[in-house]
């Protein structure tokens, strides 16, 4: 649905290697138009670099991405560092999107009523 909107995708993951096999079993690695590991890039979240790199990936400016992750510090705060939106996927707690909608969403079929 979001790249039939012209939304480009990326994953940026600290994984080992095996992450694009992953996303493969999975699926969903055709949804996406580039993966950035870390053992790959030799760079890890919350390093703002990891960050630029997945920017430069796509050309769009930070002003123009959201970055969705599931770690607090990790994911939200290092794009928020790097200039991004972002937001926290919390499964687990779901009023905390209730209370907090601007920092967090309870799953990521949430993000169709954001954009």
């Amino acid at each position: 649905v979001l790249k039939r909107r012209g939304i480009k995708l990326g994953a940026i993951s600290n994984m080992d290697e095996g992450g694009e096999a992953v996303l493969r079993a999975l699926g969903i690695r055709e949804h996406f138009d580039f993966v950035l590991q870390s053992i790959t890039v030799g760079i890890e979240k919350p390093d703002e670099r990891i960050f630029d790199m997945a920017l430069k990936a796509v050309s769009i400016p930070a002003y123009d991405a959201l970055h969705i992750g599931d770690n607090e510090k990790l994911d939200y705060d290092a794009a928020r560092s790097a200039g991004m939106e972002a937001l926290v996927v919390d499964r687990n707690d779901p009023s905390k999107a209730t209370t907090n909608p601007e920092k967090y969403i309870s799953s990521l079929e949430d993000i169709l009523q954001r954009i």
